[in-house]
């Protein structure tokens, strides 16, 4: 495709223009490097919770106008708080040019009015471990990572593109899983989105409803967000 190579143009002028704001101390937003092994276990297994978003922005508006699904990024945790979500996308929020691996909060601005769903998955010691330590390698070295722009494109036209160093979020997610051999979904990771892992019959539906609502206290449940299954007859349950 003649415009690929435009593409690629276009990112690396971008990363280049925005290289000293971004690199600047007092810009810099560390994504740490340790992430606190889950301590929730269900039958010698662990649960990884995986996060569907809709934030509402125009640039999300722009994805869901060729997807029509309602969540169009998605996010990895390994509490059920999800104290630390980690991710591909924008390192800024207010600058949808500037991605790459990102540390998020459900407390920010960007998920202030986000709509979710969160999902859980059972996994083994081993397939834990080879996520955790494949995020901890990424964020040891997430200034090599972009945000990968060009393969948002590559599934447009069903092209299975890969780039070294970049990825977007559902690739990301995906990449993670087919690494440790736990596949979500029968694509190649390079043109699975969002919406290919919402539908995946490894995943167990925890939550929906709007992402600052999570978790809310059993006593004072809210109208608009359903819980799936960990309140039962009001009151908390083993959370795994």
């Amino acid at each position: 495709m003649f415009f690929f190579p435009l593409i690629i143009m276009a990112e690396e002028f971008l990363a280049s223009f925005t290289s000293l704001h971004k690199n600047r101390p007092e810009n810099q937003r560390p994504v740490s490097a340790s992430i606190r092994p889950g301590e929730e276990k269900y039958m010698g297994k662990r649960k990884i919770y995986i996060v569907l978003t809709d934030t509402g922005t125009f640039f999300t508006r722009l994805i869901r106008l060729y997807t029509k699904s309602p969540f169009n990024h998605v996010s990895i945790a390994f509490d059920y708080y999800l104290k630390n979500m980690y991710s591909f996308g924008r390192k800024k929020p207010n600058n949808p040019f500037i991605g790459g691996f990102v540390r998020e909060s459900r407390e920010c601005r960007l998920f202030k009015r986000a709509d979710c769903e969160v999902y859980s998955i059972l996994v083994t010691e081993r397939e834990y471990g080879q996520i955790v330590h494949s995020i901890h390698r990424l964020a040891a070295n997430e200034k090599q990572y972009k945000y990968n722009l060009l393969g948002l494109f590559a599934i447009i036209f069903n092209r299975d593109f890969n780039r070294k160093h970049a990825y977007f979020c559902s690739q990301f997610v995906a990449t993670l899983f087919n690494k440790c051999g736990r596949p979500l979904s029968e694509k190649s990771p390079n043109l699975t989105t969002p919406e290919d892992i919402r539908n995946s019959n490894e995943l167990h539906l925890e939550y929906e409803g709007p992402l600052i609502a999570y978790p809310f206290s059993p006593k004072k449940q809210l109208p608009v967000a359903r819980s799936y299954p960990f309140y039962i007859h009001g009151r908390e349950s083993n959370p795994g």
